[in-house]
């Protein structure tokens, strides 16, 4: 059977915020429990994803800023999970989200270095060379993302001190950088990315401006990347934004949007509308479907009761499909462990083979659900990662 690749999930995080190892196998149940893992080498191999781009969230200062209920509780928190401080982004100087950024992926490796330990053959891959060397030997594989322009640091002297961060990222082997997250960094100012029961639980008072475009450093940033070959995620980008940026690259390099859903089936600035649809396809990018119901169909999980997903994420395949006429911009991005709710029959990754088998009962032939499993993905990193 052919592997599978997740072009968008999120280890780190559990791995970073609660301890948690890469070489157990975690529990998942149907339904939202924001201490499960539901990406381990386990579950990896259950589902036969041989590489995932695992993405480094530094979670942002802007939840204490903008959500009233997470400051107010902050202080009990603070109480009760030790530690818990040097674990969201702080600004004591201007690099320190910088810094707290490559300490999760220094941590991260650390952890996969234990997990070859204990029999894992599992290893970061910092070029393409690395990575099809791996993959050509069965070997199971990670690539490092990071989540948010926050993570390259806030108010620095110059636009070329962001510069400078970017490239020890690409040093230290990050494939890609998703812009923008929930809340304004320096580089954009995003949609609006958390489902209305998230917002309501948090009490979110951030309102986005859809008009927003790119600041002079994030215009610098995207400049930058498309030289030296670090892949632009669009994902949590205004419109303006992502318009913005098609103009900037000019079909240069692919592009890709990792985590959404489609807005001609859910309407919402977060999704892939028809011209974001259109701008991939030219520039030989991909859109990542992600696994959760709410960005999938609208449904608001938490509100409702077993919410199966697959079916949604074959939809918005197929309406892809049909705008594009093609399979060959499509991939799988799950968000697994971004504190989500993943859908009840896709709550982890050792239901990639599910998702596998059911593309391939809706009618998409082997070679196509082969390329939007793993070989689509593999295409732009061989012509978006490096120079």
């Amino acid at each position: 059977m052919s592997y599978n690749i997740d072009i968008h999930c999120h280890p780190t995080l559990k791995i970073s915020l609660f301890n948690r190892t890469f070489w157990e196998r975690h529990g998942t149940i149907s339904g939202w429990d924001p201490f499960e893992m539901q990406v381990d080498l386990p579950k990896m191999a259950e589902g036969n994803l041989k590489a995932i781009l695992s993405a480094v969230y530094l979670p942002e200062r802007g939840l204490l800023e903008f959500c009233p209920v997470l400051r107010d509780t902050y202080p009990m928190i603070r109480f009760f999970w030790n530690g818990i401080d040097g674990r969201i982004e702080k600004n004591s100087y201007p690099s320190q989200p910088f810094d707290q950024t490559m300490a999760v992926i220094n941590l991260f490796e650390a952890n996969i270095q234990k997990a070859r330990g204990k029999g894992f053959d599992v290893a970061v891959a910092r070029s393409n060379g690395e990575l099809n060397e791996r993959l050509t030997a069965g070997k199971t594989t990670v690539l490092h993302t990071v989540e948010g322009g926050h993570s390259l640091g806030r108010g620095l002297a110059s636009v070329d001190d962001y510069i400078v961060n970017l490239h020890k990222l690409f040093k230290a082997g990050v494939c890609a950088l998703t812009l923008g997250h929930f809340f304004p960094n320096d580089l954009v100012s995003p949609v609006m990315g958390l489902p209305p029961s998230m917002v309501q639980m948090i009490g979110c008072t951030f309102k986005p401006d859809l008009g927003a475009l790119l600041r002079p450093a994030g215009e610098a940033v995207v400049r930058r990347m498309l030289e030296i070959g670090m892949i632009v995620d669009l994902t949590h980008c205004t419109p303006a934004t992502r318009n913005q940026i098609y103009g900037i690259n000019h079909g240069k390099r692919p592009l890709v949007i990792s985590h959404v859903g489609v807005s001609g089936i859910f309407n919402a600035p977060m999704n892939a509308s028809d011209a974001d649809i259109d701008a991939i396809k030219a520039c030989n990018g991909v859109i990542g479907i992600i696994l959760l119901n709410y960005w999938l169909s609208g449904h608001d999980d938490k509100l409702l009761g077993f919410q199966p997903g697959l079916d949604s994420v074959v939809r918005s395949i197929q309406y892809i499909r049909q705008r594009t006429g093609t399979y060959d911009n499509i991939a799988i991005g799950s968000d697994f462990d971004g504190f989500t709710d993943p859908a009840d029959d896709l709550q982890d990754s050792s239901k990639f083979i599910a998702l596998r088998h059911r593309l391939e009962s809706s009618g998409i032939s082997a070679a196509d659900v082969d390329n939007i499993m793993r070989g689509n993905i593999l295409r732009v990193l061989r012509n978006g990662w490096g120079l």
